[in-house]
């Protein structure tokens, strides 16, 4: 089986490989652009610039002259700059609109002019609106650009830039067969979201439907306003770096109607920043403080005690404690990533709140 980085690199050479001869060079990244440039309309200085960042993206994979697949690989890491203007490029090419980003049809152009299928190029964006803002900023592309040639992450969202990829090594635990599981554990994980952590959880059949249960009191039945809820979920997993729960409490904070800035504050570490308000800077404050020291400082704890009650409180380290689980059981055991279904996650528990304690 193919290492990711490999099985990123031969969808890119099989994109360029137009005419199926084995070999590309820069003349293939140079025709990309003009397919990109006709698909999406873009007028002369637009095309012009579009093909001068394609033909510095070909000198950073391959050496001069026509290579085969083999000898298809980045000699040296591209640089930020490089691909933040190329990014800015294809945007400035693509965006018929003029509102400075990609919405999901632009998006698509884009990637169709590059060959992918519609599916895989509306896959691709699905994948890459990690904020569910519904368009993909000129930042964001220069990130999955560089996590796509760069990331040896299964988890980050750029892999899929250029559709789907064999994502590496499996989850380090075989998932349970359903059919060994305890009825009782098959029926739950059968009802619940078809996702990988669900799958895995079930391993550990005995306290299984309590820990769910759980979960859905936490989604559903605590005084902790669902929005401080999500937002420290993210923050949990901004500092673990546990991509696959940030994936799916991005949608479930779009479910809370949390704005896109919101996200991308905590994303960025700035959990002062000004889109937040008071009481959220508190909570996140808070909640970094127990994830770095354990006991939060006292002036920290009084800021939060300004605005939470002691329930709320208690329930928002309830929170910490377990998305902290949560996070770590996805990144020991490397699963898979999942299509954000937060929302849909957030949906059941509201459906199925306050259920009859499960007998083990």
């Amino acid at each position: 089986m193919p290492d990711l980085r490999t099985s990123k690199l031969d969808n890119l050479f099989r994109l360029l490989d137009t005419d199926h001869d084995g070999q590309v060079c820069r003349a293939d990244f140079e025709h990309a652009a003009d397919r990109v440039a006709r698909r999406c309309g873009a007028g002369d200085e637009a095309h012009a610039r579009l093909r001068a960042h394609h033909a510095e993206l070909a000198a950073s994979l391959c050496p001069p002259g026509p290579v085969g697949r083999e000898r298809f690989h980045p000699p040296r890491a591209p640089s930020s700059p490089g691909l933040t203007s190329l990014a800015g490029a294809i945007v400035a090419a693509c965006d018929s609109d003029g509102d400075g980003e990609l919405g999901s049809g632009e998006f698509r152009a884009f990637l169709q002019g590059w060959g992918l299928s519609e599916q895989d190029a509306d896959m691709a964006f699905r994948h890459l609106d990690v904020d569910f803002s519904g368009a993909i900023s000129a930042m964001e592309l220069a990130e999955a650009f560089e996590e796509f040639l760069t990331s040896d992450d299964p988890h980050v969202p750029g892999n899929r830039l250029f559709g789907p990829v064999d994502d590496g090594p499996s989850a380090r635990l075989p998932y349970p067969d359903p059919d060994d599981l305890p009825a009782e554990t098959r029926q739950l994980l059968a009802a619940l979201p078809p996702l990988n952590i669900f799958r895995m959880a079930a391993h550990a059949h005995t306290v299984f439907p309590a820990a769910m249960n759980m979960s859905r009191a936490i989604l559903a039945d605590m005084e902790l306003p669902g929005d401080l809820r999500e937002l420290a979920v993210l923050q949990v997993a901004a500092d673990l770096g546990a991509t696959y729960v940030w994936t799916q409490h991005v949608s479930a904070a779009r479910a809370e109607h949390t704005p896109r800035a919101k996200v991308i504050a905590i994303r960025d570490g700035r959990l002062d920043a000004p889109c937040l308000t008071a009481p959220e800077q508190a909570t996140l404050a808070f909640t970094a403080e127990v994830l770095h020291r354990g006991r939060p400082s006292d002036s920290t704890f009084a800021r939060l005690r300004r605005h939470l009650s002691p329930r709320q409180i208690v329930e928002l380290l309830i929170v910490t404690g377990v998305y902290t689980m949560i996070g770590r059981i996805t990144t020991a055991l490397a699963l898979a990533p999942d299509t954000s279904q937060g929302d849909a996650v957030v949906g059941y528990a509201t459906d199925t709140a306050n259920p009859e304690p499960v007998q083990n």
